[in-house]
């Protein structure tokens, strides 16, 4: 039986190598992509992210974009002519970064009592997270209340901008991808985008 089938396994090894001879070379390596191809898709893994706390509302991040977790530092320099929701300038690891308040930054476009604006002051509370993100190769602080956990769950399940509730119409819609359960759902790169031309600009002024 051995011997037979060892003698299956040779004659098939032929044939396959007489099909291959007789193959053009585009044919060949059309062959060859498609064997490249798993029969199956493979699993789409589940998006990390982190859940965070702003003021009564709560927001979430991707991990991927998250380098570190830290206490809010007191000590800033503040910049003139700074967007209101840019706290300062404060250094991680020997690299000059920008504080944002998420909060502020998130509502600014609106002007309610529990939200800071442009004309009030900005008070932190002493017990401030702050979230060392990184994209485009540019690194900023966002702070926020507090950090509360982590979760796992696929990207179809988000609720379009468009369909979010109806709190959500005072938020930009280019940093927010959606929502789930209540909780904001940040489009990172957006924010970064946005945060660092409205910086340029006002450093124009």
């Amino acid at each position: 039986m051995n011997e037979h089938l060892a003698l299956t396994f040779v004659s098939l090894s032929r044939s396959q190598a007489q099909v291959f001879e007789q193959l053009s070379d585009e044919d060949f390596w059309h062959y060859a992509k498609e064997a490249a191809i798993p029969p199956h898709p493979l699993p789409h893994l589940a998006d990390e992210y982190l859940v965070c706390k702003l003021g009564t509302r709560y927001c979430m991040l991707p991990l991927t974009a998250l380098v570190e977790v830290i206490p809010s530092p007191h000590q800033l320099t503040l910049l003139p002519s700074a967007p209101h929701w840019m706290l300062g300038l404060t250094t991680w690891k020997s690299e000059v970064i920008a504080e944002i308040d998420l909060e502020a930054y998130l509502w600014s476009g609106v002007e309610p009592t529990n939200k800071i604006t442009a004309s009030t002051p900005i008070q932190r509370p002493p017990a401030d997270i702050l979230l060392v993100v990184q994209a485009h190769s540019v690194t900023i602080g966002l702070v926020v209340t507090a950090a509360n956990t982590t979760v796992r769950f696929d990207a179809e399940y988000i609720v379009p901008f468009e369909l979010a509730p109806d709190w959500c119409l005072e938020l930009s819609p280019e940093a927010i991808r959606g929502v789930l359960d209540d909780v904001l759902v940040l489009n990172v790169p957006a924010i970064f985008d946005n945060v660092v031309q409205q910086i340029k600009e006002q450093a124009l002024l």
